[in-house]
């Protein structure tokens, strides 16, 4: 687990703006083992949270934020609630049966007006049921195991 400098916090916050409309995140973002981005909010100042990291052998701190590659962000599920209410773009609209078969872990399909591969947020009234990356005409889920609904 490292402390992401403030040039490539700036990049990825900018990722998260362009792709997703996501504004200003407060806070400290760390990476994990996989380009995994969590993001900590606490009271620590940077020099505490970096003696947390060295000395205690702790896995986890913060909420995971997203995951990256070299070219895409993917949200984190968890990280889906915190940005309810700024989440703007790349936002698929699904039906109630597709919100069914989505919560069940499955690819759904998609329309033509969303051609484009990438990833993409998944809403049914107004609810954010996570993510996916769009593909030939499908939609791939990446809900958490532990989070579907299993119907």
């Amino acid at each position: 687990m490292k402390i992401i400098s403030k040039k490539e916090k700036e990049r990825i916050l900018n990722k998260l703006k362009e792709d997703y409309g996501i504004g200003q995140i407060n806070g400290t973002l760390l990476e994990t083992g996989k380009g995994k981005i969590r993001l900590f909010t606490g009271n620590l100042a940077q020099e505490e949270v970096n003696r947390i990291i060295f000395n205690i052998r702790t896995e986890m701190i913060g909420i995971y934020l997203a995951k990256k590659d070299e070219n895409e962000t993917r949200i984190s599920f968890d990280s889906l609630s915190l940005f309810r209410n700024e989440v703007s773009k790349s936002v698929i609209e699904i039906s109630d049966e597709d919100a069914k078969i989505w919560g069940n872990g499955e690819e759904i399909g998609t329309d033509a007006q969303n051609k484009n591969n990438g990833f993409v947020i998944i809403r049914n009234n107004g609810n954010l049921l996570g993510c996916g990356k769009i593909k030939d005409g499908q939609i791939k889920n990446f809900v958490p195991k532990e989070r579907r609904t299993n119907c």
